[in-house]
């Protein structure tokens, strides 16, 4: 119910003023959130530190400021910060005894009823060196619990796509050198094999690229939307 009266109080800022000690706990709970997210991996604040470093400005800011002008706009972003921290705290149990401390809890239990071994998969991760188990607990401690931090998806997706950008640097060189040499007959099968994997290299990188694009991924419902479609 929290949330809900937070929302309200956001919706009509001018009915209700909130009370110092509201802000004056929103103030201390958003320090704690910045400390929080520096000094543990697996924090379950809804904010980076750096966002909280910039409400805390904000709210400072409206502090300075005597006009009952400002006062519902003070209001209203006193509730939203709290009905998103109370939305947070209500999916982790805040206050119960199952409370979710780590968005990392349960992690290893996950990876180990969805990993199986079988030789295929095996051989899959020699040839890759390891990656594809890496990028697989990447995405499982992002989706952890079915709980999903926008800031951490960013970052992984900013990781990947300045991969998939570098898989196209090396398979255009190969073509380019592949269409040089049949435009001057110095061609064989091999040439062609290599100018036709080069180019279905480029194309996935590009798909990817397209299929992954920010402005398709830059919200939470669209990141969570993706990651039920990945399973």
């Amino acid at each position: 119910m929290a949330s809900e009266y937070w929302v309200h109080i956001d919706y009509y800022p001018g009915q209700r003023d909130v009370d110092g000690q509201a802000e004056e706990e929103l103030i201390a709970t958003l320090r704690y959130g910045c400390i929080d997210d520096m000094t543990a991996p697996g924090s379950t604040f809804p904010w980076s530190a750096e966002e909280c470093r910039q409400f805390l400005i904000i709210l400072e800011g409206f502090q300075s400021i005597s006009s009952k002008n400002t006062l519902a706009a003070r209001t209203s972003c006193i509730a939203r910060l709290w009905a998103a921290i109370s939305r947070a705290r209500h999916i982790h149990g805040y206050g119960t005894q199952n409370a979710r401390l780590d968005r990392f809890q349960g992690l290893e239990g996950s990876l180990s009823q969805q990993v199986t071994w079988s030789l295929p998969l095996a051989l899959g991760e020699a040839v890759a060196l390891g990656y594809s188990r890496h990028l697989f607990r990447r995405m499982t401690e992002l989706w952890n619990g079915r709980v999903m931090y926008q800031r951490h998806w960013e970052t992984f997706l900013g990781d990947m796509r300045r991969e998939w950008m570098q898989m196209t640097y090396f398979p255009l060189a190969i073509w380019m050198a592949s269409i040089v040499l049949i435009a001057s007959s110095k061609t064989c099968t091999a040439v062609f094999v290599a100018a036709w994997l080069a180019a279905a290299a480029m194309l996935a990188s590009l798909y990817l690229l397209q299929t992954h694009a920010e402005d398709r991924l830059s919200t939470a419902p669209g990141i969570v939307k993706r990651l039920d479609q990945q399973g």
